[in-house]
């Protein structure tokens, strides 16, 4: 947008300007007075840089982002509350107040939990209470039987025995451009598969939707919506697709929304590692730059984009050897799979 410059090149190119019958040596005083100048000059040229690549949305970002969203009726999706059930048990009689924290050890993040709702243990000494999660996002979402401690319960043995929901992450600026990049490049009228595609993700925790048209027959069509992480979403958010879409859709349409079908796609692979480490010290990383692919990969599981990814991995030289596949079916070729399906990490077996 504007040529990046620094305060020395324009300091330069002013004494430059300046005509050559004064004294134009370092502490002179045009020198001096030119100085000053050049640094504002340099710092208004990232300010305006930063201004230009705000003025689209593609190149926008944060708050600039929502501007841009604002313009075509589109809202950031906030974040949103993990809930779930904790099973207390304690000493008869033992009140349980509302708002009472407790500490979850998980994934190396401290959570804290808190109870909504007042209970007393019965003289089974177990007890259920509602609890959520006190900030929101994925992070909230703890799987069954976490370790859990609470310092008002000091005697309690607490526990959840399904794992807490419903947590999502604030939509990210590449979500929301992408959901209005949909809006506006895509003709969405009157109910056709763009309409239902930008409806479905409306929702908090969607951000792909798949729209299959006379599914069924006239007049029916079918959703299959993921979730942000690229996953399967849970029952409660494709209800939540349902019941938007059911508020928004034409008169006389029969809408059916389901969850992606989510076909593990295991690796096998004999790895040359660099001096020192083990297998087991890149597997973490090695499924995670799996996952990054797969997130995109579509309908087709490409085995050079595997072997790509784990070749990425830092502390991977090479590989001797690569297997993938879905259904126990291993091999060196593509993996496919049907619309309805989004691939995820299997088994990855790393020698």
């Amino acid at each position: 947008m504007y040529i990046e410059r620094t305060k020395d090149e324009i300091l330069a190119d002013m004494l430059a300007s300046t005509r050559d019958d004064v004294d134009k040596r370092e502490g002179a005083i045009v020198y001096d007075m030119q100085a000053a100048p050049a640094g504002e000059i340099e710092v208004l040229n990232v300010v305006l840089n930063a201004q230009a690549e705000n003025g689209f949305l593609d190149t926008a970002q944060m708050e600039y982002v929502d501007k841009h969203a604002m313009h075509f009726g589109e809202y950031r999706k906030q974040a949103e509350f993990a809930q779930g059930w904790l099973l207390i048990s304690d000493k008869p009689g033992r009140e349980i107040n509302i708002d009472t924290q407790v500490q979850v050890q998980y994934d190396d993040w401290l959570l804290t939990l808190l109870i909504t709702e007042y209970a007393v243990v019965p003289e089974s000494g177990e007890v259920t209470v509602q609890a959520v999660a006190e900030f929101p996002g994925e992070k909230g979402n703890i799987p069954t039987y976490s370790d859990m401690t609470c310092v008002d319960l000091p005697e309690a043995i607490i526990t959840n025995p399904i794992e807490f929901q419903g947590g999502v992450d604030r939509e990210s600026d590449d979500e929301l451009k992408s959901r209005v990049l949909l809006k506006v490049r895509k003709p969405i009228t009157s109910g056709n598969i763009y309409h239902y595609e930008l409806w479905a993700r409306q929702v908090p925790g969607i951000s792909q939707a798949r729209v299959t048209p006379l599914w069924d027959g006239p007049g029916t069509v079918k959703v299959t919506v993921i979730n942000s992480e690229g996953r399967a979403p849970t029952e409660e958010q494709v209800q939540a697709v349902a019941d938007h879409i059911e508020k928004e859709r034409p008169i006389g349409a029969t809408v059916t929304v389901v969850a992606i079908k989510e076909v593990p796609v295991d690796v096998i692979a004999s790895l040359v590692l660099e001096g020192g480490l083990l297998p087991e010290d890149v597997q973490e990383a090695v499924e995670q730059s799996i996952a990054e692919y797969l997130t995109e990969a579509g309908m087709e599981i490409r085995y050079s984009q595997i072997s790509r990814a784990i070749l990425r991995t830092e502390g991977i030289k090479d590989y001797d050897d690569v297997e993938i596949g879905a259904d126990g079916i291993m091999g060196a070729e593509n993996v496919l799979i049907s619309a309805d399906d989004v691939a995820v990490v299997g088994q990855v077996i790393l020698t």
